[in-house]
């Protein structure tokens, strides 16, 4: 079971649009890439950005990482004991390094 922060529309939406204005990318292009990442994200289960992940996004962790990383890892944080076996994906080397610190298995790096 896929398991992200709510926040993965934002960042893959805002990606394709960003890639529309500097590529340059059609219509046709937009509109697919839009479709396949809301098909990908529709199987998500998504941990909403309530106050909970806002709090602990907030605190300290164990090693420097940005304000959206944080968000991601504060949702993997409060949703770790639902599910068990919980592994964080990221291709981003200062997050994975934050989750593994953290107690994650991390793949991707």
């Amino acid at each position: 079971m896929a398991v992200s922060s709510e926040l993965v529309r934002l960042e893959c939406l805002r990606t394709i649009d960003r890639a529309r204005i500097q590529l340059q990318i059609g219509d046709e292009a937009v509109s697919r890439r839009r479709a396949d990442a809301l098909e990908a994200i529709s199987g998500l289960n998504l941990v909403p950005l309530a106050a909970p992940v806002l709090e602990r996004a907030a605190e300290p962790f164990p090693t420097s990482i940005g304000p959206l990383d944080a968000l991601h890892l504060a949702s993997a944080l409060l949703v770790r004991d639902r599910y068990e076996g919980l592994v964080f994906a990221t291709h981003d080397q200062a997050l994975g390094i934050a989750a593994r610190a953290m107690g994650f298995p991390v793949e991707g790096m």
